[in-house]
């Protein structure tokens, strides 16, 4: 018996994309996100989604969603959905392990829904991975508005765990007082809906000694950081860490490359290829490698 579209997906656990909308037109439905969309024929096409499209959300196969329809109802389900995959619309989801416990406290689920949900728009155990990343340390380095920023976002995407450097704790870098207080009123409120923050100064020093005990280490804009990157690569990343750095060339931010013990790229090759556009660049590089050279720093 050849294999039909319904029969191929039955059972599947369709979930609709969240940036995914359903539009009614003359002669049907048009199924459409930023990226594109696609169109529907059917006289009851409209009709025929706002009734299905509810139920995709991944709790539940085809074959269940189809319990006492009519073969004619079940070809266009198996029609539609399999549309939606091949146009990166809705994905299959695993079912749930029932025997697992959640991952994150449940403070700090209902305070963070926002970005589980936003993961689990991309991939799958959406509460696994942000329990993840909340538990990731992450040292910061610098004391300007890019740190700060940084600081910031981290805090309010739910992130428990955050060293950065004394001057940016105590107001004495690049930001004003009000700026510093605003991270510290940040951090307090969280604690106040029992999801803390632990935010620690980072111990004077050089090298990968002062971010010991930290999985993730952002230099975050500044001057200083291309010497402070390089630096850190000359000592290697150490097994477990990843290095990313926040730098300007030419009048443009750039974040990256991510940098790990097993990474190809790293800071000084994407440094050294930018500056062989010509042109301008040759200034910028100019520029960059005469205050890593002179300990002055970079533009």
């Amino acid at each position: 018996m050849a294999a039909t579209p319904y029969t191929e997906i039955a059972g599947t656990r369709p979930r609709v994309r969240r940036d995914v909308l359903f539009t009614e037109t003359p002669d049907g439905v048009i199924f459409h996100n930023a990226d594109g969309g696609f169109r529907l024929t059917a006289a009851s096409g409209y009709r025929f989604a706002t009734l299905l499209v509810p139920h995709l959300d991944g709790s539940r196969s085809v074959e269940e969603i189809c319990q006492g329809f009519g073969d004619r109802q079940k070809a266009m389900v198996g029609e539609l959905v399999k549309a939606l995959y091949s146009r990166g619309f809705a994905r299959p989801v695993p079912a749930p392990d029932e025997s697992a416990a959640p991952r994150t406290a449940p403070a700090a689920a209902g305070r963070f829904a926002q970005q589980i949900a936003y993961i689990d728009h991309y991939a799958d155990e959406a509460d696994a991975r942000f329990a993840r990343y909340r538990s990731t340390r992450v040292a910061v380095l610098g004391d300007g508005p890019v740190a700060r920023w940084c600081v910031l976002s981290l805090i309010r995407n739910g992130c428990a765990a955050i060293g950065v450097d004394a001057s940016l704790l105590d107001g004495s870098g690049g930001t004003t007082a009000e700026e510093v207080a605003e991270v510290h009123r940040e951090a307090a409120r969280l604690a106040e809906e029992d999801c803390p923050v632990e935010l620690s100064a980072l111990p004077a020093g050089p090298g990968w000694a002062a971010c010991d005990g930290y999985d993730v280490v952002v230099a975050a804009g500044g001057p200083q950081v291309p010497g402070t990157v390089l630096a850190l690569l000359r000592e290697g990343v150490p097994e477990g860490r990843t290095l990313l750095p926040a730098w300007t060339f030419q009048g443009r931010a750039v974040v990256g490359p991510v940098m790990t013990p097993e990474a190809a790229s790293c800071w000084a090759c994407a440094a050294l290829r930018l500056g062989a556009a010509g042109g301008a660049a040759d200034t910028a590089a100019a520029g960059l490698w005469s205050g890593l050279a002179l300990g002055t720093g970079t533009p």
